[in-house]
């Protein structure tokens, strides 16, 4: 988001998905994160990488529907077995990342994305609430759709087909 609003030539479109103005809670904004279970996997993925991650893992799916909340677990295993083929983040890479996380706050920008961009959230999202994507898109000058997917944070995994539909459709209108 912030790449799109400070250097727009170099995208055609944008597409959002789960994405927040602001990831903290603060005085003038209830649709993040609160303060304390942020703080507290910050200080688990550095007590204990392997179980930080997949408590974040579970954040990121979460279906009403018991038979998708299955399908979903089991995704998050699949993740997590493809995920462990590989060399973790240093521990400097996670601290700058929840830097990033704790410190952007791009809601006075939103209005300067020139960039025709569709936003997706996903009904279920705990990290990202759909309100804060709503905020989002309602501030957005080249906005082109809004689309709330019964999924939680992660649509394109939990329901491929809905999202790759949303994605073609705005792909394919012309540029």
């Amino acid at each position: 988001l912030a790449a799109a609003i400070t250097q727009p030539e170099r995208f055609l479109k944008l597409q959002l998905v789960s994405v927040t103005p602001r990831f903290l809670n603060g005085p003038d904004w209830d649709l993040g994160v609160s303060l304390e279970p942020f703080e507290s996997l910050a200080n688990d993925f550095e007590e204990d990488y392997q179980k930080a991650l997949q408590r974040f893992r579970l954040l990121q799916v979460h279906s009403q529907d018991r038979s998708q909340f299955r399908k979903s677990r089991q995704m998050v295993r699949e993740l997590a077995k493809t995920l462990s083929q590989f060399d973790p983040p240093s521990r400097q890479t996670l601290r700058s990342g929840l830097k990033i996380l704790a410190e952007t706050d791009l809601r006075q920008r939103l209005g300067d994305l020139q960039v025709e961009t569709q936003v997706l959230a996903g009904r279920n999202d705990q990290v990202v609430p759909v309100g804060a994507s709503e905020f989002l898109f309602g501030r957005l000058t080249n906005r082109d759709s809004f689309h709330v997917l019964d999924t939680g944070h992660v649509p394109f995994l939990e329901s491929p087909s809905e999202y790759i539909k949303a994605l073609t459709v705005f792909a394919n209108k012309s540029l």
